[in-house]
């Protein structure tokens, strides 16, 4: 029954594409409909309803999808676990409801690993559920084409909503962007924010240790993710690993991957050296962090690490 939904939903899909979304945008173009803005716009509102009806077809009966988006909203756990795992641990399902199976992440080297969040993670969520017992659940998003070891998931996950709090991106003085830096000093473990020359944000952070140091020198805020699927292992240095990484900023490339500055949610070391290069942060700093650095794309403001 699903593969006929299915078929009719690609049927219905191209019949929209060539006999409507087609039309009219060349209508829009020759000036004798709409703009072309518009018809972006019901482009996009029909690409959510088609993701909607997908949606709906795989769920069971009585579970209804409620809201659905083409682009994610960001949510944050803050109702589990700590960093060491105490606490209750909320898992993560394969469907809405505690009727499904726990997820795992399966690891090449260590087997299936439980898929439980932490206070503090973050991920991407494109779909709003209501399971059959009436409990809302969060579907995550997935991007498996953005995965090193996209096999470590199977299939899809979800998260009881109310162990979770939406995230809002506000700017931080965008019109200082011009004037902003970063500095990274590793013998005092903080980090520092500028605008011209005053200092407007201190942190205490967890640098590169052992054979993994940070790397100091001058480099340049080149991307940001508001979460980045981090995986591993470093040959000869790490063990295997897949975590989804709150407010991610890349800095600096090397012949391990980038490294970036981000907020850590699997330990509380923060003043000591204790990652693979990257900076780490509190949530609450990266998060503020991220909201003061500009888009690089349009300004890449500098970073320097010092010893």
């Amino acid at each position: 029954m699903k593969r006929i939904f299915t078929f009719l939903i690609i049927v219905a899909v191209l019949f929209l594409y060539f006999w409507v979304w087609v039309p009219e945008a060349k209508r829009a173009e020759s000036g004798s409909t709409g703009s072309l803005a518009d018809i972006q716009a019901k482009l996009d509102a029909l690409r959510v309803q088609a993701q909607a009806l997908q949606l709906q077809i795989s769920l069971a009966p009585g579970e209804q999808v409620i809201v659905t988006s083409t682009v994610p909203g960001y949510f944050r756990v803050v109702d589990s676990c700590n960093w060491a795992w105490q606490g209750g641990c909320v898992n993560v399902r394969t469907g809405p409801g505690v009727s499904y199976k726990k997820a795992s992440v399966y690891l090449e080297t260590s087997g299936s690993q439980p898929a439980r969040v932490r206070n503090g993670q973050m991920f991407p969520i494109t779909g709003l559920v209501r399971g059959a017992d009436g409990r809302m659940w969060l579907k995550i998003k997935i991007d498996r084409s953005a995965m090193a070891f996209p096999g470590r998931i199977h299939g899809d996950w979800y998260v009881a909503a109310d162990y979770f709090q939406p995230v809002q991106f506000s700017r931080i003085t965008p019109e200082r962007d011009a004037v902003k830096s970063i500095k990274v000093v590793l013998h005092e473990q903080k980090l520092y924010a500028y605008e011209g020359d005053k200092m407007v944000k201190s942190a205490k952070v967890s640098t590169g240790s052992g054979d993994l140091q940070t790397q100091t020198g001058h480099f340049h805020i080149f991307a940001k993710y508001p979460v980045k699927v981090m995986e591993g292992p470093l040959k000869g240095l790490t063990d295997e690993y897949t975590l989804f990484v709150p407010f991610s900023m890349a800095f600096y490339r090397s012949d391990q991957g980038m490294a970036f500055i981000h907020a850590a949610y699997w330990h509380n070391s923060f003043g000591s050296p204790h990652s693979h290069g990257c900076v780490n942060l509190t949530f609450e700093d990266a998060e503020w962090l991220y909201n003061w650095t500009p888009d690089p794309g349009i300004r890449q403001i500098p970073v320097t690490v010092v010893p």
